[in-house]
C-alpha cells in the first residue's frame, strides 16, 4: 500500500468487500500445536481511488497460498506498458517491465547499493533516521503517508463491513 501512495499519491476513496473464510487457524509452537478461532476478516478485495484519478485494485487475503513461480508481487498496467514490480518489503530484485512501443519484455535490476551495503538495505532507513536526528533535521514525509496508509487501511477494513465506498479526508 506504501508503494503505491509512493507511486500515485494520495488515496481519496475505498470500496471494497471482505470475508472470512477459515474459522479457525492452527497455533504451532515448539511441538505444541493449538486450535484457535478467527475473530477478524482474512481476506480484502479492494479498489482505491487516489487523487490524480488513477484507480487500483487491491486484494489482500492470509486464505491464499503463496504462488512459488509468481515473484512479483505488484503489477501496474498502463496505457504505454506494464511493470511487474518484486516485493517492496525487499528493497530489491528485478522489474519486468513491458514496453508497449517496443512489444517486449525488458527486465530492470534494481539492486540498491548505499555506501558499502548492497542488496537488501532495509536497515538504511535506520541510518538515515539517526542522521536526521544528529542534524535535527527530521523528515515528516514517512509519518505522514504512514498516517494515510493507517487510515486507507482503516477504511477498506469499514468498507468491507458495510458495502458502502468510503471517503478518506
Amino acid at each position: 500500500m506504501t508503494a503505491l501512495v509512493f507511486f500515485f499519491g494520495k488515496i481519496i476513496s475505498v470500496g471494497g468487500y471482505s470475508e472470512k473464510y477459515i474459522p479457525n487457524r492452527f497455533y504451532k509452537r515448539n511441538k505444541l500445536t493449538r486450535k484457535i478461532s478467527v475473530e477478524s476478516q482474512t481476506h480484502y478485495s479492494s479498489i482505491v481511488k487516489f487523487k490524480n484519478g488513477v484507480t487500483a485494485t487491491l486484494m489482500f487475503s492470509f486464505d491464499v497460498e503463496p504462488n512459488p513461480l509468481k515473484t512479483d508481487i505488484m503489477t501496474i498496467y498502463g496505457s504505454l506498458g506494464v511493470i511487474d514490480m518484486p516485493s517492496p518489503m525487499e528493497y530489491s530484485g528485478v522489474a519486468n517491465v513491458y514496453d508497449n512501443s517496443l512489444k517486449k519484455w525488458v527486465s530492470v535490476n534494481n539492486k540498491k547499493k548505499v555506501g558499502c551495503l548492497e542488496g537488501d538495505i532495509r536497515g538504511v532507513a535506520v541510518i538515515d533516521m539517526v542522521n536526521e536526528l544528529k542534524s535535527c533535521r527530521l523528515n515528516y514525509d514517512n509519518a505522514i503517508i504512514a498516517n494515510h496508509v493507517i487510515k486507507v487501511m482503516e477504511a477498506i477494513e469499514k468498507s468491507g463491513k458495510s458495502n458502502k465506498i468510503i471517503n478518506i479526508k
